[in-house]
């Protein structure tokens, strides 16, 4: 029978050895009633509550290991981490900067402070905390891919490449940079050289919307229907409930001119965010040209009233005249 908290602690720690995690909990509630202000009982409890999936409360319990160890980097780091998963990049950014002053070696907490600004639109901040971790890991094939999508993102192509190109160099079986590559090619024109490189993504992971819909789009673009077709059809089978991939699945049925599925594809995306502008514009287009003069009208006036953009909006009031 545990009689202090470190006690407690040790038979979770067992526990865990174990993989006894609700066990392995109930020990450390336990350490934490007699212990309130134990780091290592709230930190251990925060790593459990990870491993079941319960973000909440293991982000609940590093905050509190934080606030009574917080010279304890691994408390930041966790918390960090968590708010990341969660979204809330900016006070995760917080978390992960207290880390790097707490140990400037660790490549992992630049690397994902350089995510978290990444994700805020920092672009070039996050490029210099890529570039601290590059020097402390050299061979992390992340810190690559996110440098050269941090790189692509400030329209800097030509060095976006050279990191995706060392990523595959450093480990040939990181999946996602193929997709993060091949969407540099495709935006930079290269379709030939992009389809080659999505269909290396699409290989590896073929649950992947968006490899389909960026393979199909630049089969499209370099002259092959048939094929792009095909492509977008298995997209289509693993675009679930995302509405940025139905919208750009109904671009390239456009492109294509299957404007019968472009408009389905439109109407998709609607039906899971109704306030999606974009796809309102593809559906007044697809409308027109079936002559659907009242549900192109209907959709124009949508996009007029709620776009922001004042060129496009511009020519869908051209459109709109069409209707009448």
């Amino acid at each position: 029978m545990a009689s202090s908290a470190e006690e407690y602690i040790q038979n979770a720690l067992d526990l865990i050895d174990e993989e006894l995690n609700e066990e392995a909990l109930n020990q450390l509630q336990k350490a934490v009633e007699l212990e309130p202000q134990s780091a290592h009982a709230w930190y251990c409890m925060g790593c459990v509550y990870n491993t079941l999936d319960d973000r909440k409360n293991a982000i609940r319990a590093f905050q509190q290991c934080t606030k009574f160890a917080p010279d304890r980097p691994e408390g930041w780091y966790n918390l960090g981490n968590g708010l990341k998963e969660m979204g809330a990049y900016e006070v995760a950014e917080k978390c992960f900067e207290i880390v790097v002053q707490l140990s400037p070696d660790d490549a992992d907490a630049w690397i994902n402070l350089g995510f978290v600004l990444d994700e805020q639109g920092k672009h070039q901040s996050a490029i210099e905390c890529y570039d601290k971790a590059i020097p402390l890991a050299p061979d992390d094939v992340v810190a690559w891919t996110n440098r050269g999508n941090s790189l692509a993102s400030l329209g800097d192509g030509a060095e976006a490449e050279k990191c995706y190109l060392k990523a595959i160099e450093l480990d040939e079986n990181y999946d996602i940079v193929y997709l993060a590559y091949g969407r540099l090619l495709v935006a930079a024109g290269e379709f030939a050289k992009g389809v080659e490189v999505l269909k290396e993504a699409t290989k590896r992971m073929p649950q992947e919307g968006w490899a389909w819909y960026m393979l199909a789009y630049a089969m499209a673009k370099t002259d092959r229907p048939r094929e792009a077709t095909v492509v977008i059809e298995r997209a289509m089978m693993v675009a679930e409930e995302n509405a940025d991939l139905w919208n750009n699945i109904g671009e390239v049925h456009h492109l294509l001119g299957n404007e019968v599925e472009a408009l389905r594809s439109y109407q998709k995306a609607c039906k899971i965010q109704p306030n999606y502008v974009h796809a309102r514009l593809g559906m007044a287009r697809c409308f027109l040209l079936k002559g659907e003069k009242e549900n192109a009208r209907d959709a124009c006036d949508y996009y007029l009233e709620h776009a922001a953009d004042e060129e496009l909006k511009a020519e869908v009031a051209n459109w709109r005249k069409l209707c009448e």
